[in-house]
């Protein structure tokens, strides 16, 4: 089981309002402490050519000022540090929001909590959180109660615990849909279908939210990148082929999927920096101890660039299944390949080669192979 906001981590290209001719923007920032010394990055992606734009200025008696051009508004991070190392910012220094047309201010003492005015995108954004935060809340209480090691549930308890977690994620996922729904000719619709598409490709729904989008907004570059994923994801669901691929072992042996077949594959994207995964990567040393002599493997693809970190992780772990990287990163065209967007993600595979599920944890996992391997 995962849990994973509609909005993915990392910076997404959007559309906004196509009635604007003025495409420059001003962000004006003030901290409550004028004496505060430091500095502020900016950060996004160019809506139209994906091209990271970084940005940053010293604080100015507590202010600070950014400004420049974008064909649409688009999703954003600014951090401030108080030494110019970014490495040094804490949670409380960063914030994430959308840069529209026009002016906006940025108040407070911390950016994590700062008045943000002036972005009626931010503005939209800010009322679908108010919706999903109930559920939000209730997820956050049952996962932080089923992974209490120091409780002693039985694993029926706990499965109970990760079913309950299923149905808050449906309700997440229908309250973030309606909002699509509600909304088809804004920003915020092209970005959560397009999160959505990332992590739920088997989602009927997305195709028909799409289709029910403003023509505008479905003309636009972010609509027709939209319309893209979607029919490359139709390519990954239940019953295509898995995309093949190499890549290669901490020892440089060169490992392909194809080598594999004949046998039940979970392919399991994942990073050493990703504490949900290395949770996951305990309960999948335990499947794969039960499973493994019945015709099972697990794959994991390492999404990383640095191979002593890949191998801390893996030694630290003590993980009994193969780990592949490219060393890549989210650059990697395998991770391109299965269109992989945030960690974990995973892929059964069945003997023949073909796609037999999609994200399936814990308890499910288990009652599938149960189920696969007696046939």
């Amino acid at each position: 089981m995962k849990f994973r906001l509609i909005f993915t981590l990392f910076l997404i290209a959007t559309v906004g309002a196509f009635a604007q001719t003025n495409k420059e923007f001003v962000i004006e920032g003030k901290f409550a402490d004028e004496k505060a010394p430091g500095t502020v990055f900016l950060f996004y992606k160019d809506p139209v050519s994906g091209r990271p734009v970084n940005d940053s200025i010293l604080l100015d008696n507590g202010r600070f000022t950014f400004s420049g051009t974008i064909e649409y508004p688009v999703y954003a991070k600014i951090v401030y540090t108080f030494n110019g190392n970014i490495l040094y910012a804490t949670a409380a220094d960063q914030r994430q929001f959308y840069i529209d047309h026009g002016k906006i201010t940025i108040t407070g003492r911390q950016l994590f909590n700062a008045e943000i005015k002036g972005s009626a995108t931010q503005d939209l954004l800010t009322e679908y959180f108010d919706i999903i935060r109930p559920v939000q809340k209730k997820m956050i209480e049952v996962r932080t109660d089923r992974d209490d090691i120091y409780k002693p549930y039985s694993p029926e308890h706990r499965s109970l615990l990760d079913r309950r977690l299923e149905e808050l994620s449906k309700e997440y996922n229908r309250l973030s849909m309606d909002f699509v729904g509600a909304h088809p000719d804004n920003i915020l619709a092209v970005d959560m279908l397009r999160s959505e598409n990332a992590t739920h490709p088997e989602n009927e729904q997305v195709e028909v939210l799409y289709n029910r989008l403003d023509e505008n907004l479905k003309n636009s570059v972010p609509g027709k990148r939209l319309k893209r994923e979607i029919q490359n994801k139709k390519r990954l669901t239940r019953g295509r082929v898995a995309p093949e691929f190499t890549a290669t072992t901490l020892r440089g042996e060169s490992k392909s999927l194809s080598m594999y077949k004949g046998k039940w594959v979970l392919l399991v994207f994942w990073s050493p920096t990703c504490d949900i995964c290395r949770r996951e990567a305990q309960e999948l040393k335990q499947i794969y101890a039960e499973y493994k002599e019945k015709g099972f493997e697990i794959i994991g693809f390492t999404i990383e660039e640095s191979k002593p970190e890949w191998e801390k992780a893996e030694s630290d772990l003590e993980l009994p299944y193969i780990t592949l990287s490219d060393l890549k990163a989210w650059s990697s065209p395998i991770v391109e390949q299965y269109k992989i967007s945030a960690v974990p993600e995973n892929y059964l595979i069945n003997p023949d080669g073909l796609i037999y599920a999609i994200d399936i944890y814990s308890y499910d996992l288990m009652e599938t192979l149960n189920s696969v391997l007696k046939k």
